[in-house]
């Protein structure tokens, strides 16, 4: 698309009328692009670390996988990223985020809280240590 010139910032000039070509293609492509009531997209988020905890070697793996609720249609993507952001908007309402400014979520996010409450809404995170 890029090579294309179709998500270029000028319009372009169609019958002497001006065009935004990124509103055009999203218009154009958006009724195709929509999942049927079967469809489901999927989001896979896998982490693998290797390394040594005293002298042993150990290889963890931690991940989620999630998919389109077909009852409320929301999607994989939409789940994973709304609900972690509702949830960490809850967890500042409610104190138990209490830092300010640009925080981490490695540092800064109670992770059990937050695994807890993304298995509320039926997101599941799991984590698997295998000695290597």
């Amino acid at each position: 698309m890029v090579d294309l010139y179709l998500l270029d910032s000028e319009p372009v000039m169609i019958d002497g009328v001006a065009v935004d070509r990124k509103r055009f293609l999203a218009a154009a492509l958006e009724p195709h692009l929509q999942y049927s009531a079967d469809e489901r997209d999927m989001v896979i988020l896998r982490t693998e670390v290797k390394g040594k905890k005293g002298n042993h070697t150990q290889r963890v793996l931690v991940q989620m996988i999630d998919q389109r609720d077909l009852q409320t249609g929301f999607t994989a993507m939409s789940r994973t990223v709304g609900y972690t952001a509702s949830i960490g908007a809850q967890m500042i309402a409610t104190g138990k985020i209490t830092k300010r400014g640009v925080l981490t979520p490695v540092n800064d996010v109670p992770y059990i809280a937050l695994k807890r409450e993304l298995a509320k809404r039926e997101i599941r995170i799991t984590r698997e240590v295998v000695a290597s």
